[in-house]
C-alpha cells in the first residue's frame, strides 16, 4: 500500500464534493457580478473558481487513478498556492467590509 500525501491523500467523493463547493458558486458569482461588484469581490469570486478548478483536476485524476501525479511536489505547492491566495483575497475581502463598516461617516 503506497501512504500518499497532500491532495493526492484525499478520498475522491471528498475531491469530488469540494470542487462543486468552490467551483459552481464560484461560477456564479463571477457570471452575475462581474462589472458591479468591488474589486476584492471580483478577485475572491476569481480565486474561488481557481482553487475548485485545481479541485476539479485533482478528483479527474484521482478518477483516472493517477494519484501519483496528485502526490508530486510540484502539484501539491500548486494547490497551495491556489488555495493560500484564495486565503489571502478572503482576507483582504474581510478587511475591507470592516473598513466599510466601522470607518467614521463624515
Amino acid at each position: 500500500m503506497i501512504a500518499y500525501r497532500g491532495f493526492a491523500s484525499m478520498p475522491s467523493p471528498l475531491l469530488w464534493c469540494m470542487a462543486a463547493f468552490f467551483v459552481i458558486p464560484g461560477l456564479y458569482e463571477v457570471l452575475t457580478g462581474m462589472f458591479q461588484d468591488p474589486l476584492e469581490d471580483i478577485m475572491l469570486n476569481l480565486t474561488q473558481l481557481l482553487a475548485g478548478g485545481f479541485l476539479l483536476y485533482c478528483a479527474v485524476q484521482a478518477y483516472r487513478d493517477r494519484r501519483g501525479e496528485l502526490a508530486s511536489h510540484r502539484t501539491t505547492m500548486v494547490g497551495y498556492a491556489c488555495f493560500g491566495l484564495f486565503c489571502l483575497c478572503f482576507v483582504v475581502k474581510v478587511g475591507a467590509v470592516a473598513v466599510r463598516v466601522f470607518a467614521p461617516v463624515t
